[in-house]
């Protein structure tokens, strides 16, 4: 009754007809309206989950949901735009063919749109995306390939070629490889006396797993071991505290910007890792060595490389240190590798830090 009266009133007038006053009244509410404003359920879905749910972080927004929303707002705002949730996901998927990755992400983001949508900003239940419908417009997975692991010559032999065009570099790996470092966590890695007075290696990361942080930890080295059995003995951890740490740096001087995508650039165009990947590609059964594989010796992968935020502080306290003291200078690690020779045999492959003997802390 209350639609009706609205209605009357305003043909009443006699400024409109019942089909234009019945427009009016229906754009006018919030509970009638037709349309959505889907930039306003973008805002409102990344609000959502950063501050609520997982609490995720920016990064996370930016690979795992940004080009997709884009991509959704484009086909929106755009000539002849879908009228159902089936219909978008169809259509931004499009931009993702032959991307099986790519693809399964987006029908995530997207369905996450549309439920927020619906949820908060009274879309209609037409935008509903069903499992049924992720799974027919998806298409197939990709092809799950056995990732390499690098045994301990084959990881020496990558990181000294690496060494000799690019110290600092050399370094993240080193790091890496000794401590099984998600690369996140570079940015969290502080030297410090532990409860006994021992120089040790703290890393104060915390990853988000279901909404429940992971505590902080003492990092346990597992250095790495020469085919002659040499133990290869790096004191990354002495060398942050004297300063003579080397990283990688920017165009401008400054730290340079670390993640998954460019460390694969920067990996993809080695030397040792293209002949690494030949050697593992034709051994055996469409094995291949992706850039992750550097660093699966130790458990960790190459997704999320970057400083975050900041620097972390050991290396703020490194740049801050005047010249005399080695601060801000080439200088080496403080035990340069023997030059290892790429090993015929594959060696036994390493596992988990707990897996080799790691001795004392550096």
């Amino acid at each position: 009754m209350q639609l009706i009266g609205r209605i009357y009133q305003i043909v009443a007038t006699g400024q409109q007809t019942v089909k234009g006053a019945l427009q009016t009244v229906v754009d006018g509410s919030d509970t009638m309206k037709t349309g959505t404003n889907w930039s306003s359920a973008v805002d409102g879905l990344r609000a959502e989950l950063m501050n609520g749910r997982n609490e995720i972080l920016p990064a996370t927004w930016k690979s795992n949901y940004q080009q997709y929303m884009e991509e959704a707002l484009r086909i929106l705002d755009g000539p002849n735009p879908p009228h159902d949730g089936h219909g978008l996901l169809q259509r931004t998927l499009e931009r993702w063919k032959g991307k099986a990755a790519s693809r399964a992400a987006c029908c995530i983001a997207i369905r996450n749109l549309t439920d927020h949508a619906m949820a908060r900003h009274h879309a209609a239940a037409c935008w509903t995306i069903t499992a049924p419908i992720v799974k027919n417009l998806r298409g197939k997975t990709s092809e799950k390939r056995t990732k390499a692991t690098l045994s301990d010559s084959e990881m020496l032999y990558l990181i000294e070629g690496v060494d000799r065009r690019n110290p600092g570099w050399a370094n993240v790996l080193r790091a890496l490889a000794l401590f099984g470092l998600r690369p996140i966590e570079l940015q969290h890695l502080v030297p410090k006396p532990d409860d006994q007075g021992v120089l040790r290696m703290w890393c104060s990361y915390r990853k988000n797993c279901g909404g429940q942080l992971t505590a902080p930890r003492w990092l346990l080295p597992a250095p790495l071991h020469m085919a002659s059995g040499e133990r290869q003995d790096w004191n990354i951890t002495g060398a942050m505290v004297a300063g003579l740490l080397e990283i990688p740096e920017g165009r401008d001087g400054g730290f340079r910007v670390l993640n998954g995508h460019y460390v694969e650039q920067f990996l993809r165009i080695q030397p040792e890792w293209k002949e690494l990947k030949a050697i593992y590609t034709a051994r055996g059964n469409g094995c291949g060595l992706t850039p992750s594989g550097t660093v699966t010796a130790c458990g960790a992968t190459s997704e999320g490389w970057k400083w975050e935020r900041s620097p972390p502080p050991w290396a703020t306290a490194w740049r801050s240190m005047p010249a005399a003291t080695g601060g801000h200078q080439r200088q080496p690690l403080l035990r340069r590798l023997k030059r290892p020779s790429l090993p015929e045999g594959m060696d036994k492959p390493r596992g988990t830090a707990m897996d080799v003997d790691s001795g004392s802390a550096p």
